[in-house]
């Protein structure tokens, strides 16, 4: 495997484990303020979307360099065009290279 798409994976996987990561912990954190009855103090909601907006940064900086990933063929965005876009493309938009085969 090229390196090439071992960065695309490991960009793709970081997305998803935030993503998921994101939604176990802060419904987590969530459940704990209110059950213990901090979540309808003002200092508490603050901190929850701060610790939320914090997380969103890595997941959106994961997602954008998954998606703009460029085919190791030609060089293209390999899941857009100016105005297509199919993250879940099997083949490069440009070339039609197959998603994980060697250049």
């Amino acid at each position: 495997m090229s390196s090439a798409w071992q960065s695309y994976r490991y960009w793709a996987r970081l997305r998803w484990i935030l993503f998921f990561g994101m939604i176990v912990w802060f419904f987590a954190v969530a459940i704990v303020s209110e059950a213990i009855g901090h979540w309808n103090r003002n200092i508490g909601h603050g901190a929850y979307f701060a610790g939320m907006g914090a997380w969103m940064l890595p997941l959106l900086y994961a997602n954008w360099r998954a998606n703009n990933f460029r085919c190791p063929r030609c060089n293209q965005y390999f899941f857009r065009t100016l105005w297509y876009y199919n993250g879940f493309a099997r083949k490069c938009v440009h070339c039609g290279l197959p998603k994980w085969a060697d250049p």
